[in-house]
């Protein structure tokens, strides 16, 4: 949630997906941080337009404000910041896991709730990447190796999806370690750890 006359950031969450429920939860941890707000103004996402929601501001009420159908203008102080985090050159493909999302985002709330603007953010965000690739370069480790990975869930039936729900990871994390295409050692070992423990499947 972004204020609009600030353009501060007073309200964000990162989940493996969006629902009603933690639409509602935010807004209400928010709420108890900066007050009751006049107006909401929001796309017309599911999450957004849900009855839960909608519950939630009438008891307070807040006004509900949304974008018309397909004019995303309605909204332009999200758009914008969306576009330019999104477009900056240290933006992940996808995150490694569920918990590189939250630190990130952490650091970007933490950032901009210290006056900073979204151009010094990014320069930041350079320098932090800069000094990681630096510590990785001269502390090199040996690759992972995860190719037994994919063929172990396989063998227990489950899909990346629900794999990715358990460790609160995005799916496309678990795709990247079963391929190899990422490092990502904390992560790996949970899921190894985890399918381990998981009870065998009778063929």
């Amino acid at each position: 949630m972004i204020d609009i006359y600030s353009c501060y950031i007073v309200g964000a969450k990162v989940h493996p997906a969006e629902s009603a429920v933690l639409a509602t939860e935010m807004m209400t941890e928010t709420f108890s941080i900066h007050g009751t707000l006049q107006v909401v103004h929001a796309d017309r996402g599911t999450s957004m337009t849900s009855k839960t929601v909608a519950a939630l501001l009438s008891d307070l009420e807040v006004t509900k404000s949304h974008s018309r159908p397909r004019v995303s203008n309605d909204n332009p102080f999200s758009e914008a910041w969306f576009k330019t985090l999104k477009f900056a050159p240290v933006f992940p493909e996808s995150f490694g896991s569920l918990g590189d999302a939250r630190r990130t985002q952490d650091y970007v709330v933490k950032r901009t709730s210290e006056g900073k603007g979204e151009k010094e953010i990014m320069r930041c965000l350079k320098r932090y990447v800069a000094r990681e690739i630096y510590r990785v370069l001269q502390n090199p480790r040996l690759g992972l190796l995860t190719n037994d990975l994919r063929p172990r869930r396989l063998a227990l039936h489950l899909t990346q999806t629900a794999v990715a729900l358990e460790l609160s990871a995005w799916p496309k994390a678990i795709s990247r370690i079963e391929r190899g295409a990422t490092q990502d050692r904390v992560l790996s070992e949970r899921y190894r750890t985890w399918l381990s423990e998981q009870p065998k499947v009778s063929a």
